[in-house]
């Protein structure tokens, strides 16, 4: 059985996307459940089901340098309407039009501070500080936007980069309450002991409780 065979029989009714209702509902596939991005076993190794869906739909590898980008935000959707190729800068351009994801360059303050560093210099605070360089948040910006990349802090689901839900982390919650080690729900969920031990002492993904 190939392996688009065997995503294609593991697959469940999903949503009707927001961000593309025109293509139809989602098609979820419920391989490896608990991540965020579901995987498959080809020749020895894990590949996302959405990379090999793309490939098979496109009857060649995926470019270098591009990616399956998926245009109803919802990475476990496996339906080939659903997944384009594209670069990650395109489907990071995709979420803010979306607003899956927050763009600091939308604020008119920081986009100047961010202008004024690419000229060489450094525009006065509104604050009063005299070189707005000085401040790290600024400072990250300035270095991310020179370097061509958008610097943002999304966080929980929100993060393209998170591995967990918010579905996930309440499952977390609720079986360590049962008694269940952090040991085992890291490796349940395919993450480190110190991201659950993060969770449930609310270092992180507190807006999930």
């Amino acid at each position: 059985m190939t392996p688009i065979e065997r995503i294609t029989q593991r697959t469940i009714a999903g949503p009707l996307p927001v961000d593309c209702p025109q293509l139809g509902n989602c098609i979820d596939t419920t391989f490896t459940p608990s991540q965020e991005r579901p995987t498959v076993w080809v020749s020895g190794r894990k590949r996302l089901c959405a990379r090999v869906v793309l490939e098979h739909a496109l009857g060649r590898p995926i470019a270098s340098g591009k990616q399956a980008n998926h245009l109803c935000n919802r990475p476990s959707c496996v339906r080939a309407t659903h997944i384009v190729e594209g670069t990650p800068s395109e489907n990071s351009s995709y979420a803010y039009k979306c607003g899956r994801l927050i763009n600091p360059m939308g604020n008119p303050d920081v986009a100047a501070k961010v202008a004024a560093a690419k000229r060489g210099r450094a525009r006065p605070d509104v604050a009063g500080d005299r070189n707005c360089m000085r401040q790290p948040e600024v400072l990250a910006r300035a270095t991310a936007a020179m370097r061509g990349k958008p610097h943002y802090k999304a966080r929980g689901a929100r993060n393209s980069n998170s591995k967990l839900t918010e579905e996930a982390v309440r499952v977390i919650r609720f079986l360590s309450k049962r008694g269940v080690t952090q040991t085992r729900l890291a490796r349940a969920h395919g993450i480190t002991q110190g991201a659950v031990f993060s969770i449930l002492s609310n270092r992180t993904w507190a807006a999930s409780l």
